[in-house]
Parts: structure tokens; sequence; C-alpha cells
């Protein structure tokens, strides 16, 4: 019982880690569009956060043709806590699955087990690290929110959900289901009129909702730098939407006006993570360089923008499409129906036997009753060396063969660029060698 636990915080972690990798094309897509867009409306980087948000949480996989993404399962774990792990000269062994060939084709993980310190548990421990993590940042943030409660405490409504406050150094809304905007009793009427303008636009877009929510996903994968990267961009994003919103109609004096109102009004950055929405609470100057440089943004521009949200959308929400067909032919079972169908060649590379390629040398249907005989048990990692001079290739099609090794003991299944590799029973080359009439039993001495 207390094993699965102990490895359940494995796999949970191991899941985060899988779910951030993949979720990282999608961020870095973000910031290059973010970058090519910076002249464009605000609220399509927003929108393009929310489908970071998206990826995150999404609990199922859509797979699409179009898809970006390599690969959304990097560490494999149903194989790393598969029953029936790999283990050989006393290492455990997985293949990493990052969906870039040259680094699946050269890559795969070992520990040693000797010493007891396998992967599962060594997960196990860095997924507790994970979660003290997370628990550490919600902490802060739940203390943060009692800190700025207790020093409202002195507050007074002023009209509707606007309440002053002598505590209060600069405007912020707080709550969240039923929000409040706070304002310092210091501001005079025209730098007041422009805060309330910017609270409104935020409490119209919701934003006392997101941001909170952005700060739980960045609890959750608070290991990933760029996960730090997209919830700083996501709160100045926000902050600059509102602006543009309030701003869009205002003539250049009175955008003067907002922008001086922004500076006396910007928090101090050590607020930034708190939970409620602040005026002007991150990237001040950004801001300011914003508001009295907007122009509006002309029609096709806006559906430009939109066209990109769909096309991240449609690229990175969704997985990579295999062909089933394809991966399945790297079953060596699936080779009998062809071998029926079309024959079979076959290449001998055997110390007592010259190294030919031959035609015909057995019966097709006795290769197909051996194949459908053997009992391969699928590895999870490519091996070492493949340099025995040992081997019996069964040529089915150009691009589909499969060569069975004397040592180590391996068969390897190649179809189209892909292999896939069996431990063999230790009598499977020899029979091999045997089915091709290349030699007599009693001549094999191993």
């Amino acid at each position: 019982m207390a094993q699965t636990l102990f490895w359940s915080v494995g796999k949970l972690f191991l899941r985060a880690v899988n779910i951030s990798i993949t979720t990282s094309w999608m961020i870095l897509a973000v910031l290059f569009i973010r970058f090519v867009l910076k002249k464009g409306p605000k609220w399509i980087s927003v929108l393009l956060w929310g489908t970071v948000a998206l990826r995150l949480i999404m609990p199922f996989s859509i797979e699409s043709v179009f898809s970006l993404v390599p690969s959304t399962q990097t560490f494999p774990v149903s194989s790393i806590y598969s029953s029936d792990p790999l283990i050989a000269n006393n290492t455990y062994y997985f293949q990493i699955n990052s969906g870039i060939s040259v680094i699946d084709q050269n890559s795969y993980v070992l520990q040693d087990i000797s010493t007891g310190a396998t992967i599962r548990s060594n997960l196990s421990i860095l997924g507790g690290i994970w979660l003290i993590g997370s628990a550490f940042l919600l902490i802060y943030a739940f203390i943060s929110y009692l800190k700025i409660r207790r020093k409202l405490g002195e507050a007074i409504p002023y009209q509707d959900n606007i309440w002053l406050c002598d505590q209060v150094e600069s405007p912020f809304i707080f709550g969240i289901f039923r929000p409040r905007i706070y304002l310092p009793s210091s501001l005079d009427e025209t730098e007041r009129e422009y805060v309330l303008a910017h609270e409104r636009a935020h409490l119209k877009r919701k934003d006392q909702l997101w941001k909170p929510f952005g700060f739980l996903l960045l609890a959750l994968y608070w290991f990933h730098p760029l996960m730090w990267i997209a919830y700083i961009l996501l709160c100045r994003d926000i902050e600059m939407a509102c602006d543009e919103k309030v701003i869009a109609d205002m003539e250049m004096s009175e955008k003067k006006a907002y922008a001086n109102a922004l500076v006396s009004c910007s928090l101090q950055r050590r607020l930034a993570l708190a939970c409620p929405l602040a005026f002007g609470e991150i990237g001040v100057k950004e801001r300011v360089k914003g508001v009295l440089n907007y122009r509006k943004p002309a029609l096709w521009v806006i559906f430009a923008a939109g066209v990109v949200c769909v096309v991240v959308a449609v690229c990175f929400l969704t997985s990579p499409k295999y062909e089933e067909q394809d991966l399945s032919f790297l079953n060596y079972k699936s080779a009998v129906s062809l071998i029926a169908q079309n024959g079979v060649d076959y290449v001998i590379n055997c110390p007592a036997v010259v190294s030919v390629i031959q035609v015909g040398g057995a019966d097709d249907r006795e290769v197909a009753q051996y194949l459908e005989a053997c009992d391969w048990r699928q590895k999870r990692f490519p091996p070492q060396s493949l340099s025995s001079p040992g081997s019996v290739t069964f040529v089915i099609e150009e691009h589909y063969r499969i060569t069975v090794y004397q040592k180590p003991r391996i068969a390897c299944v190649h179809f189209e660029g892909q292999n896939r590799y069996y431990n063999i029973g230790s009598e499977d080359y020899k029979s091999a060698l045997v089915l091709f009439h290349a030699m007599n039993p009693s001549d094999f001495h191993g």
C-alpha cells in the first residue's frame, strides 16, 4: 500500500512533466507570435495565453495531421511503471520518446538497481519535491490574500462596489466571485476616473478570474521555467489589453493624462504575484509607451490575428496523428500475411556460412509458421551494439525486413525507417539458419 502511494506520486509528477514539455512548444510559438504581432491588439495575446492554459488542463488528446507537437509522452509512463519492466545486467531501461528522431535514436535511460535506487523511487522523490513547491506557492498566495484583506479592514464604501482605504497605496480589485474595487483615499478626481475606467475594464473581461487561475497553473507547473515566463507575460498582456480598451477612443491629451495616472498608481514589483489584479502592477514603463503610441489596428490586422489564433490552436492543441497501420507493421507477427502473399528473400551473415543473398531458399509457408511460433518479447531500449556477424535477415519488401541476431539474442523489425527490438529465445537464431538449410543442426556450435 505504501509503495503504491509512493509510486503514484512519481506517476503524477511524470505526467505533469510530459504535459509541461508538450505545452512548451505552444509557449514558444506564442512568444514568437507575440513578438511578430507586437503592434497588434493585446487581447489577441491574452487569447493565445488562454490556449496555453487549455493545453495544460486538457484531460484528453485530439490527434491531428496538422499537429506540430513532436510527442505527448516524452517520458513513457506506461513503460517506466510497467508490471514487467525490462531489467538486464542489473540495469533498468526505458527509451525516451521526444518525437525528435535524433534524440530518440540515441537515447535511453538506465539506472543501476544494485543499491535499490531505482528510477521509480527517484521519480517519487522528485514528485514529493514538486508537491512541496506547489504547496509553498499556494500558501504564499493565501498569506498574501490574508495580508491584503487585513489592510482593507478600515475601507469605507464610496459608490456601488467601489471602496476607499487609507491603507491602500494603489488601486486594485479584490475578490473573485464578489469583486470590489479599492482606491487610495489620496487619489484626485481626474486620476480616479481613469483608474476606475481601467478597473471596470478588468471586471468586464472577468480578469479577476483568469489571473488567479493562471497562478494556480503556475503553482502546478512551477518546475518549468517557461511557465514563469508565460505567467509574467500573461499579467502584462492583461494590463495592456485593458489599457487599450480604455484609451480606444481617447485623444492624445487624454492618453497623456491616463499615462500619468499609470505612473502615479504603479505598485512595487514585490506584489507582482499577489492574487488581486492591481492597476499598473507590472511593466509600467512598457504600458506607458504602449498608451502613448497606441493606434487602432486596421481590420485586416484583427482578421490576421484571429487566423493566427486558430492556426496555433489547431497545431498545438492537438497531438501528432500516427498511422496505426504503419505502427502495426513493427509487430513481427504482421509480417506473416505479407510473406504468404509476396514471398520472402533473406540474407545470411554467419561465420560458418558464406554471406549471400538467396531467393526462395525456404518455403514461404515455413517462414510464416516459424514467425507465428515465435514468442518474442518487445524490448524497451535499443541495443548498445549489434556488431555480431551472426544474423539472418528476412527481406519481405525493400523497406521491410526482420533480422534475427545470434548475439545479443535480439530480433529487429525494420519498417520505413522505424525499428522495434525484441528479446528472443536461445534457439531462435539456430532455427532460422536451419529453416533456410544454411547448415545442419549438428554444425551449429553456438
